[in-house]
């Protein structure tokens, strides 16, 4: 999923900027990959882990103090 991410990235940034897309590009990429360390889907699994876990303290939370 990621790869075909970029590849539609690259060709939408070589419409935008023309010759000068692939340093938009690379400062993309970067980007990607400092907020998705761990991919596009492991990133969003992780966080939806993460909010499932709120959920849940914060259920805890309210039924001891309803």
């Amino acid at each position: 999923m990621g790869a075909g991410v970029l590849e539609i990235l690259g060709d939408v940034l070589n419409r935008l900027f023309g010759p000068r897309w692939p340093l938009v590009f690379g400062l993309a990429y970067v980007l990607i990959v400092l907020y998705f360390p761990y991919g596009l889907l492991g990133t969003w699994r992780q966080r939806a882990t993460q909010r499932r876990a709120g959920w849940a303290r914060l259920r805890r939370l309210v039924v001891r103090e309803g």
